[in-house]
């Protein structure tokens, strides 16, 4: 898909962002030239340093990787390098971290790709020591660190189709039912968010129900924008004549027609 993708738009440079397991060689050899990984790193992971230049008159292969260099975890306990403090925002908070980063060749997963790597540490200690890496040598600690933070969004959006729209519960065994599952609950879910940022946002206050709990809360959630949706739709229905309300013979409701040709342009 990022082939197809940086294909189209040659011009553009991608970044993608992945868990660890998305940060092995299957995705960080095969990258485009215009696209860059962002993914975490194990603490345990194999490093080593860029290939020294070959000698003249050495015969044999010319090396494709330099000596062996410390692992992020024994990166993290050496001494020599200090920690320097950075504060970064991340899932929606400013908070203080400490960062060691250097360069390496992490050759089991990018091979000779040279990478960016940073260790980060939870200053108060309630997070373990984590490790990640970037194929963007101009990028910061705080830049990579907030990158990968951002992905959090793809987690919550998982939740959701599975709460809300029902993505968990069909138990596909075919080959197509199992290709239309997943991409029809993922259609369903972008339909929501366009009908709510073009639609819903103006309705939020007449329909929407102001938890004593949520009293820091700033935007909707996607449950907020799927029950906007339904008390439109219920209103919209409710108030056209029985004869033309969905299910009968003669044309449904704008908004629910609006979002039938939606679905059938989806495919």
């Amino acid at each position: 898909m990022l082939r197809i993708a940086a294909e189209w738009l040659d011009g553009r440079r991608f970044r993608v962002v992945g868990d660890s397991e998305y940060s092995g060689k299957s995705m960080s050899r095969p990258l485009p030239a215009n696209g860059d990984l962002v993914g975490r790193m194990p603490m345990n992971a194999a490093l080593y340093a860029e290939a020294p230049p070959r000698k003249p008159g050495r015969m044999g292969r010319p090396r494709k990787r330099g000596e062996r260099l410390p692992n992020p975890a024994e990166f993290a306990k050496s001494r020599k390098v200090p920690w320097s403090k950075e504060r970064v925002e991340i899932y929606g908070r400013k908070v203080r971290v400490w960062c060691k980063s250097f360069r390496a060749l992490w050759y089991n997963s990018a091979g000779t790709q040279l990478l960016n790597i940073v260790v980060v540490r939870d200053p108060s200690g309630r997070r373990r020591d984590d490790c990640f890496f970037t194929t963007d040598l101009s990028m910061t600690p705080p830049g990579i660190i907030e990158t990968v933070a951002r992905r959090w969004s793809l987690e919550v959006t998982f939740r959701d189709a599975k709460q809300s729209l029902g993505f968990e519960e069909p138990q596909s065994w075919s080959r197509k039912a199992v290709e239309r599952t997943a991409p029809m609950a993922f259609v369903l879910y972008s339909l929501t968010v366009l009908w709510y940022a073009e639609h819903g946002e103006a309705l939020r206050e007449k329909w929407f129900v102001r938890r004593p709990w949520y009293r820091k809360k700033r935007g909707p959630s996607f449950a907020d924008m799927l029950a906007t949706l339904r008390q439109a739709s219920w209103a919209e229905a409710n108030s056209l004549d029985p004869a033309r309300r969905p299910g009968s013979k003669k044309t449904p409701g704008k908004r629910i027609l609006q979002l039938q040709t939606w679905l059938s342009a989806a495919g």
